[in-house]
């Protein structure tokens, strides 16, 4: 588990978020409310369905789109906030859970990330696919 957690709150713009993403080199994460409950998960393919008509967009299809029409795709983020886009509920983890059980049910989800949370949701960290290859190797 990383314990030093990259997120955001509910209320940042989109750029911000993508901002974060960008600089942190991440493809998600977790967002919080302003008690720290995590509320939800924001990653690129929430960006990029938003961006398209396509119920589960790729980048190329996003990238074709965008060659094809004459306007930028992402034009329409630009008044959004992470709380508008993210993934609700979030699919999270307690402390406790063990590590086996969290790779089944990031299989069984189909998810990149999951958030690891104590009592009321309260962040604490997040373990990723690649973490589990890390711990399992």
């Amino acid at each position: 588990m990383t314990r030093k957690v990259v997120s955001v709150l509910e209320d940042a713009s989109l750029l911000e978020t993508a901002v974060q993403m960008r600089d942190h080199d991440i493809s998600g994460m977790p967002v919080l409310n302003e008690q720290g409950a995590v509320t939800g998960v924001i990653s690129e393919k929430d960006f990029l369905s938003r961006m398209t008509e396509k119920k589960d967009p790729s980048f190329m299809q996003v990238l074709i789109q965008c060659m094809d029409d004459s306007c930028c795709l992402a034009r329409s983020l630009k008044t959004l906030k992470a709380r508008d886009i993210m993934s609700s509920p979030p699919v999270t983890v307690h402390k406790s859970l063990k590590l086996l059980d969290v790779a089944n049910l990031m299989d069984r989800k189909n998810i990149n990330r999951v958030p690891v949370c104590e009592d009321h949701n309260i962040l604490v960290g997040i373990i990723a696919r690649s973490d589990l290859v890390q711990a399992m190797c």
